[in-house]
């Protein structure tokens, strides 16, 4: 196989024509390699990071959302793959479905016009959530020239673009089953076969890919508002505001033990791995009237911390 007969099936297959079953292990085979590199990289990044910041006392901004400087101990900050395991989902979303979502499922499937419309819709409003995520981090500060803080976008923007994208998913692969199984034992399926394009066991693959992700990212979301309206104090003190941590902190925050920071000075410890997912998301529910007046979580001391519950 010459070097343009390889250039041509690469074409043919970010364009969605898997012919052949070596064709999608090539596929999948690229995406994971893109996959395990993203990772290396972010690993050495916060590696990088994290010896930078402590060998200065300046305030250092991570590449994500300015994460480091919000966490109150540095112990938390030395174990990424917290991190990484949002980044690299994220990635893979975004990444691995545009391929399949914009020439797989578009060319090889037959579907309605609704469908696809929907599908894409809802992509756009994934993307503007994400880069809205990207560009408001998770801090008090306020946008210059207004009273609203920037903390105050990026948590509906990052759930906006989860939601976004976790729909969309969705879409594409409930129809892609669906008008698959109508097209089965159908001449137009026939005809359709004729043209040399996916086979059912190619589009089932791809539903399930796409219905994986799609879990993960409606989880990613509901964790997302555990965290960021789960301490919400109904009286919040004036002084020293804890900054919230941010998405990457999920999985950390629900099955372990975090080190809240108290006036720069202590450092305290609450614990979340005995509290069932139901009593958080009834919480949520509770303190949602709250969010649009108390987006922070105050305390100036121990006592202030128990009253607020961020204590056992």
């Amino acid at each position: 196989m010459t070097f343009k007969s390889c250039l041509s099936q690469v074409k043919r297959i970010l364009q969605g024509h898997f012919d052949t079953r070596a064709q999608l292990l090539v596929y999948c085979a690229v995406m994971l390699l893109g996959f395990t590199a993203f990772m290396v990289a972010a690993w050495v990044t916060f590696d990088l990071n994290v010896w930078k910041r402590d060998h200065s006392r300046k305030n250092f901004y991570a590449p994500w959302n300015n994460t480091f400087s919000e966490l109150g101990s540095r112990d938390d900050s030395k174990n990424p793959k917290y991190y990484l395991l949002f980044s690299c989902c994220l990635w893979w979303l975004i990444v691995f479905d545009i391929p399949l979502s914009f020439f797989v499922y578009r060319r090889n499937v037959v579907i309605n016009k609704v469908a696809a419309v929907t599908s894409q819709v809802f992509y756009v409003i994934g993307w503007i959530g994400i880069i809205l995520d990207g560009c408001f981090c998770s801090t008090m500060q306020k946008i210059p020239g207004t009273n609203v803080v920037s903390m105050d976008i990026h948590v509906p923007a990052s759930t906006l673009g989860m939601i976004g994208f976790a729909v969309a998913l969705f879409n594409n692969a409930f129809n892609m089953v669906r008008d698959q199984t109508k097209c089965l034992g159908k001449r137009r399926w026939a005809d359709h076969q004729q043209r040399k394009l996916f086979n059912p066991r190619h589009t089932y693959i791809s539903a399930l890919l796409m219905g994986s992700v799609c879990i993960i990212a409606l989880s990613l979301t509901i964790i997302n508002l555990f965290l960021k309206f789960k301490h919400i104090p109904e009286k919040p003190s004036t002084t020293q505001a804890l900054q919230p941590a941010s998405y990457f902190h999920s999985f950390y925050y629900i099955f372990g033990d975090r080190h809240i920071s108290v006036d720069n000075k202590n450092t305290q410890f609450y614990s979340r791995s005995q509290e069932s997912t139901i009593q958080v998301l009834v919480e949520i529910c509770d303190r949602w009237r709250h969010v649009g007046k108390y987006s922070h979580m105050c305390a100036n001391n121990y006592n202030d911390l128990e009253r607020v519950g961020f204590t056992d």
